[in-house]
Formats: structure tokens, C-alpha cells, sequence
């Protein structure tokens, strides 16, 4: 059985360096973060999870009546969705080790609307 290639519909890029990417096949939504940590020192986190597609567009829908959602990775970690007042969205990604998880947390100037592959958006 041959692998579906993701199709990326979302990338949010740090100012000077990193970006998180949101893409899409027909059954997993995969998130994969590359920020800096210190540029100073050259650190860097790297965090990447998968999603259930169905899971993540039903739970970021509901994003329009709740504050926030958490959404299960395939295998282990979550995804996080807080709305703001003020606007952005703060994201917080727990990557899928399972022996040693990395989190990152972030606020990001996007909509629940831009977190929805567009080629989904009319079924959510």
C-alpha cells in the first residue's frame, strides 16, 4: 500500500528563522514545528505530531463555541487550541515520543478559520 503525501495548506514562519507547517492526506493532519529556541546559541525546537483528520477539523470547528480544544496525536501527544480576546490563537504542540516528550508553546496571528485545510473548509 502506498503512502498519500501530504499536502500543505499552513505555514506560520518565526520573523528571523523556523516556521510551523500544517499539511494534509486523506487521513492525517501532521504539524511539524522548527523554531528557535536561542539564536544566539544556535538552539532550536523541533516538535512534530500527527492528527486524526476528522478529529482535528471536528475539534477545530468547534473552536466557534469553546475557548479551547485539545486534540489526541495518532500515537501519543496533543495539540492544543486556545482562543484569545485579543485576537491570536495560542498553540501548544506535545510532540509523539512517548519516552521523552517535547512541548511548545506559542501564540500565532491566525484564525481557527486558517487552521482548516481549505480544500475541508466548506465540511466543517
Amino acid at each position: 500500500m502506498a503512502t498519500q503525501k501530504f499536502t500543505p495548506f499552513l505555514t506560520i514562519r518565526h520573523p528571523v528563522e523556523g516556521e510551523i507547517s500544517f499539511s494534509v492526506n486523506g487521513e492525517f493532519v501532521k504539524i511539524r514545528c522548527h523554531w528557535p529556541f536561542d539564536l544566539d546559541t544556535n538552539e532550536w525546537i523541533y516538535v512534530a505530531n500527527d492528527f486524526d483528520k476528522q478529529r482535528y477539523i471536528a475539534a477545530v470547528s468547534d473552536l466557534a463555541q469553546r475557548s479551547s480544544v485539545k486534540i489526541p496525536g495518532v500515537q501519543y501527544g496533543e495539540l492544543c487550541i486556545w482562543t484569545t480576546d485579543e485576537g491570536p490563537l495560542k498553540l501548544s504542540i506535545v510532540d509523539c515520543s512517548q519516552s521523552a516528550p517535547t512541548e511548545f508553546n506559542t501564540t500565532v496571528d491566525v484564525s481557527p478559520a486558517d487552521l482548516v485545510p481549505p480544500q475541508l473548509a466548506q465540511t466543517a
